[in-house]
């Protein structure tokens, strides 16, 4: 099983890079990844980051898994 990337992650990963909550607002809708990543962004960057990106890796290994299903 090979996850390949397209230009829409790459996309993703960058705004997430720029600006984390709106990677992740993007991904996952205005809920309760998005408040947390706010208030990680605003106690730092980096965890703010982090989040987003498990948030983006999360929601991409979820959709493979519905997919080879």
């Amino acid at each position: 099983m090979s996850i390949t990337c397209t230009l829409g992650d790459i996309l993703e990963i960058l705004l997430a890079l720029v600006f984390p909550p709106a990677a992740v607002l993007v991904k996952e809708g205005c809920g309760w990844d998005f408040v947390l990543n706010i208030i990680l962004c605003c106690i730092f960057y980096l965890p703010g980051l982090i989040h987003a990106l498990l948030v983006l890796q999360n929601h991409q290994r979820r959709a493979v898994h519905y997919t080879v299903v």
